[in-house]
């Protein structure tokens, strides 16, 4: 296989994979090949109500989740009554994971971009807050597109990230239904690391082993959260609360979380509660588009 083709079908493996998850996620069901093909038979007026799931229907959709890409058929049938499956497939990550991108067309896409219907301006404070406000995937080729960008006017932006982006990029992975994503999206990123397009990343993994048990800890930190009633289960609110747990202050915390028993009563810190759920209305208000 040439060299130059192999990141471009870990980057399709990881769309085909992310499309499924979503379409999973939209429609309700357990994020199995089995439980999407079952939803969407139900929803198929031309099988009978008792009718078995077919057999074909299910391996396709098996091979989805495993990274195989959905039809153009099929993705325009899913869009019709799940629209907002278009932006996974259509997200920036997939652009910016490539490694023959050229500067200039990822600065025209940053230039595009439209925070709340305005412009990214030049460095500031909130508007990193609220691109980084609780660590995900589908964000995470903004953040990739800024660092690979080499505009003076996104200098300052560039710092603060390369300091940030190793636990965002592990946060992305942490939720259960995302883990597989950390096996095709370190070397990938890893490849821009190496072929000096990010910058200096701070305390980035050396190989994939460490990155997945970077994933690991932050799983095992997370799950501890679950189990003391801290956060109900793993979704953007328990991905917030390790993206705040992993502020150096915040080290004696994490080590009195991990080390008492589940039984033993650990006092939730109140700031941190008040501040996750600050985040998170401030994100549900944050619309990001780009200028056609």
């Amino acid at each position: 296989m040439p060299a130059r083709r192999e990141p471009y079908i870990s980057i399709a493996k990881l769309r085909g994979m992310a499309f499924a998850i979503s379409t999973a996620q939209a429609i309700g069901c357990e994020c199995t090949g089995a439980a999407v093909a079952a939803s969407l038979a139900k929803q198929d007026i031309t099988l009978l109500a008792d009718a078995a799931v077919p057999q074909e229907l299910r391996r396709a959709w098996r091979r989805r989740f495993e990274g195989a890409e959905a039809s153009v058929a099929i993705r325009k049938n899913l869009y019709e009554v799940y629209p907002a499956l278009r932006m996974v497939y259509d997200n920036v990550l997939w652009s910016a994971l490539d490694p023959h991108l050229r500067v200039d067309q990822t600065e025209a896409q940053l230039f595009a971009l439209r925070l709340n219907g305005r412009p990214l301006p030049g460095y500031s404070p909130t508007t990193l807050r609220a691109l980084c406000g609780c660590p995900c995937w589908q964000r995470l080729g903004i953040l990739i597109m800024l660092l690979r960008s080499l505009d003076n006017r996104f200098y300052l932006e560039r710092l603060w990230l390369q300091r940030k982006f190793t636990h965002y990029c592990v946060l992305a992975c942490a939720r259960p239904i995302h883990r597989r994503f950390a096996q095709l999206l370190y070397p990938l990123i890893n490849e821009l690391l190496c072929s000096g397009q990010l910058g200096q990343i701070y305390a980035w993994p050396r190989d994939l082993t460490a990155f997945e048990q970077r994933v690991s800890d932050q799983a095992k930190l997370g799950q501890c959260l679950i189990e003391r009633g801290w956060v109900r289960c793993w979704d953007e609110r328990c991905v917030l609360w390790l993206w705040v747990l992993g502020e150096p202050r915040q080290g004696m915390l994490i080590r009195e979380l991990l080390a008492a028993p589940v039984e033993q009563e650990v006092e939730r810190p109140r700031r941190i509660y008040t501040r996750t759920g600050r985040v998170l209305r401030q994100q549900a208000d944050l619309r990001l588009t780009f200028a056609t």
